[in-house]
């Protein structure tokens, strides 16, 4: 093995262990603001109209940070970017601890998910270039971990907040990002990133006036705000029929089904079309959604289970196979493709919380959470109108 192929192998091998248990912290980080929402509302007494924002800051910091590093990823060194976003990370985690008002929570959430949208810019073009005969594998793998550490979120809120106040949960992140910030501090440099190039003005607007990159960039946004919605909302809604823990462990088996549905779609992606994949997965999500939202109040506990981890094992293919679809349209500007698919559907996630957050406040739970229906009906119709403009 020579000199070169030795040092890919060893560079492979720490950065993917590095950005992946980031991404395992950062799922449990994101996601824990679902089943601690209740909690946050009666700390500050605020309306649901207000607690609808507490999720949107924080991903609206992370579009904003991901979109500007991922446009850069040609043009700057990856790897101190990665070490500003680490340490940044865990001091915000600390503060959000000790937030004195929601609207001080509302901030700091927002630059919490600046910090981690800043290492995300350069973590996905940073695998695509370690695996380039791979990628989408890999990249499915990635958002498999991520999906393990995101369902560990209700579970530690349930064990943490048994106990303890809700603020204890955002110190415990402190030390695992303080960790991660060393260990990228003392890596070498990612190999194979010299091979990203930067995108130009008018190579974006050629990109994006092609259907190839529009139309799965549309379909993220709507699978965002489906995802984001369940993420969300789920544990706020299953109070209404079930009690506080027990609405949490549904959100933690909606996680634990992404595991496997990442895992078994990251291999099946390799023979398969990706948007045929995400049509069949559209389609399955609705009943499945239908049960666990829609009848939950109303059928055995065994079906709401059943419905929401389906929901969680259909729904996890869509952002891999829309995103692996759209990375390999242009691998050359991985950098610029990650931040406008992870924009687009955290983009979609924002709005949908939000409109939620507002649905809530003017009806009721119930008919707010049927905004993941319409837009998994949303992604059926869309990809339908596509296959018959083919023909």
């Amino acid at each position: 093995m020579s000199d070169i192929e030795n040092t890919l192998d060893r560079s492979r091998a720490s950065w993917t262990a590095i950005i992946f248990g980031f991404v395992f912290v950062q799922g449990a980080i994101m996601q824990v603001r679902g089943p601690l929402l209740p909690l946050i509302g009666r700390t500050y007494t605020v309306p649901a109209s207000v607690l609808g924002l507490v999720g949107p800051a924080a991903t609206t910091g992370f579009v904003l940070a991901i979109m500007a590093g991922g446009f850069r990823a040609g043009s700057v060194e990856m790897k101190p970017m990665l070490e500003v976003g680490t340490v940044l990370t865990g001091i915000s985690a600390a503060a959000i601890a000790w937030s004195p008002s929601v609207w001080g929570l509302i901030v700091l959430l927002g630059i919490q998910g600046s910090a981690t949208g800043l290492f995300r810019a350069f973590d996905r073009p940073i695998l695509s270039h370690l695996y380039p005969q791979t990628r989408s594998r890999v990249l499915s793998y990635y958002t498999a971990v991520w999906a393990a550490g995101a369902a560990t979120a209700p579970f530690l809120a349930n064990v943490v907040t048994d106990a303890y106040s809700w603020r204890v949960v955002y110190l415990l992140f402190v030390v695992p990002f303080g960790a991660f910030a060393v260990l990228v501090h003392y890596a070498g440099k990612p190999a194979n990133t010299a091979h990203e190039r930067s995108l130009s003005r008018s190579r974006f607007a050629e990109l994006l006036g092609t259907t190839r990159v529009t139309v799965p960039l549309c379909l993220l946004l709507l699978s965002g705000g489906i995802e984001a919605s369940i993420f969300t909302w789920y544990p706020y809604f299953a109070r209404t029929f079930v009690d506080g823990s027990t609405a949490n462990l549904l959100l933690t088996y909606f996680f634990l089904a992404y595991i496997p549905g990442r895992f078994f779609y990251g291999y099946v992606m390799r023979y398969v079309d990706n948007l045929g994949l995400v049509l069949l997965l559209a389609v399955g999500s609705i009943p499945a959604m239908y049960v666990s939202i829609v009848d939950a109040a109303f059928v055995d506990p065994v079906f709401v289970d059943a419905g929401i981890a389906t929901t969680g094992f259909l729904v996890s293919g869509l952002f891999p196979a829309l995103y692996a679809y759209v990375t390999n349209q242009v691998p050359e500007h991985s950098g610029p493709v990650n931040s406008l698919s992870t924009g687009a559907s955290l983009g979609g996630g924002i709005v949908a919380v939000m409109l939620i957050g507002v649905l809530v406040g003017a009806f009721d739970v119930g008919l707010a959470m049927t905004v993941p229906l319409v837009l998994a009906a949303a992604i059926v119709a869309s990809l339908v109108a596509v296959e018959l403009g083919r023909t």
